[in-house]
């Protein structure tokens, strides 16, 4: 694997966040973005950023005006927290939207290596631009921010991987998974058969529970 073809991923990469981040900055500036989920988001990072508890008093006018909700009664994401040091940089909620189309344009990076693992370069430049340009891409960027986006990067980690790094990939990917939304549980078992396959060569066969406790050593009765 060339270090230029690692650099022109990265260059495509790079692009795609420019090109999301004034879509959404654009759109912030024309005041075409709304309340659902960019400003709850925006308070409950700034919060994070001032070591404070997370809330937001978008939320909580549902219940309490004036008074701000705790995020963990509604939308738990502590993974979150990883973007309150941006706040430090600038704080506001175009940070969210740069850091959502970076978010989603760095999948592409592991993707890349993936598919040409399996396929070769051309197929691997091929794949990740098309799910750059795709729609669901450019939809969700264009929808102001959610924690989903931190799903694409984490699933492009999972799948990707040898043999000997695949259970500590799959592991580490799958743990921030179900850091970024209460809902990922169902991600989490999926993403287990997959991380279980590619430990073992693709032998889907092997992970299943069945085998599992055909594999366990019998004990003898004396």
């Amino acid at each position: 694997m060339g270090k230029g073809r690692i650099l022109s991923i990265s260059l495509i990469a790079l692009f795609s966040t420019v090109a999301y981040s004034v879509l959404g900055i654009v759109k912030f500036a024309r005041f075409r973005t709304g309340i659902y989920d960019l400003v709850i988001f925006d308070q409950v990072v700034r919060d994070y950023s001032r070591f404070r508890a997370p809330g937001s008093l978008v939320k909580g006018q549902w219940n309490d005006l004036g008074e701000p909700l705790s995020i963990f009664n509604d939308h738990v994401s502590p993974i979150l927290a990883l973007l309150s040091p941006l706040y430090w940089i600038h704080d506001g909620p175009e940070t969210l939207l740069v850091a959502q189309a970076a978010l989603f344009s760095a999948a592409a990076i592991p993707l890349w290596v993936f598919v040409r693992r399996q396929m070769g370069a051309v197929a691997a430049y091929a794949v990740s631009t098309a799910y750059l340009v795709s729609w669901p891409i450019a939809e969700a960027a264009s929808f102001h921010f959610h924690e989903f986006a931190f799903m694409p990067l984490l699933v492009a980690l999972s799948s990707n991987g040898g043999r000997r790094a695949a259970r500590s990939t799959c592991s580490w990917s799958r743990f921030y998974s179900c850091a970024s939304k209460k809902t990922s549980g169902s991600w989490w078992r999926d993403s287990g058969w997959r991380c279980c396959s590619i430990a073992n060569g693709g032998e889907w066969d092997r992970c299943s529970p069945s085998s599992a406790r055909s594999t366990r050593p019998s004990r003898r009765r004396s």
